[in-house]
């Protein structure tokens, strides 16, 4: 009877954990007011889980792929908007969306949780230079890795009506083969990697 029950608490722990995650804001209100998502999707949402890649190449273009918690119905968001060639602001955004299955998105915040995901600190993330202790002499280099000027950043933005925070990366991988210590990055990656197949699975349908 013991075992059932604590298996049940555990159990209701993992449902519950995806339902209702606390957040800290990085940024500042006015950051979080200036949300380009928060103004695409019109209605109010007890959390958002935007995603986004940015880069030089397609700088004229947004498109961000949402998933938006309204009422314990979890919904998914394809919101997207361009800027013609010469000018300098973009087009209305074209926003689709379509009901999505919670236990999925649940299950994401629950893999999340595990990791920490949500409380990775884009300070440690941004680190592109690193001390080293040579074993020969025992003196003290300073690694500094090459930077690339046409990579990708990978974003993310959680919203609720109180809490703003960003985590982001760029490109994660390459930095963290040439800067294996910053562990961090292979959480943001392992996190990105849970995001992006729940994101397969939805879009498939």
């Amino acid at each position: 009877m013991k075992v059932f029950l604590a298996f049940a608490l555990w159990f209701g722990y993992l449902v519950g954990l995806g339902q209702n995650i606390e957040i800290e804001s990085n940024v500042d209100q006015t950051s979080r007011d200036d949300s380009y998502v928060l103004h695409a999707l019109t209605e109010e949402y007890d959390l958002l889980i935007a995603y986004t890649e940015e880069c030089y190449w397609w700088s004229n273009q947004i498109n961000y792929r949402v998933f938006a918690k309204q009422n314990e119905k979890w919904f998914f968001f394809a919101v997207s908007a361009h800027r013609p060639k010469n000018k300098t602001e973009f087009s209305k955004p074209t926003v689709r969306k379509k009901r999505v299955n919670a236990d999925k998105v649940n299950a994401l915040l629950n893999d999340w949780n595990d990791i920490s995901f949500l409380n990775l600190d884009n300070d440690s993330l941004h680190i592109t230079a690193i001390e080293r202790t040579l074993p020969t002499d025992s003196t003290i280099k300073i690694k500094e890795v090459h930077f690339l000027s046409d990579g990708v950043n990978f974003r993310f933005e959680i919203i609720t009506p109180t809490q703003y925070r960003i985590i982001e990366a760029y490109e994660p991988a390459y930095f963290l083969k040439e800067i294996p210590e910053i562990k961090l990055r292979q959480t943001f990656i392992t996190g990105s990697k849970a995001f992006k197949l729940l994101l397969q699975e939805t879009c498939a349908k």
